[in-house]
């Protein structure tokens, strides 16, 4: 894998979080209502910390 400057991978992270929330809840559809907003917030939590460790283990390897 290419080596990412931090900004580069910060962009592509974002992007990839656009992509998957964009992707399960177009813009004009409203969210379920058995789905509240706290469970998408801890969802996108955990995804962050996931997305740190990952950083990590990356810089890790150099």
């Amino acid at each position: 894998m290419a080596t990412k400057s931090k900004e580069e991978l910060i962009e592509y992270v974002f992007r990839s979080l656009e992509v998957m929330t964009s992707h399960e809840l177009p813009s004009d559809e409203t969210p379920p209502a058995d789905l509240p907003e706290q469970s998408v917030c801890s969802e996108l939590l955990k995804s962050t910390d996931e997305v740190r460790e990952f950083y990590k283990h990356l810089k890790n390897q150099h």
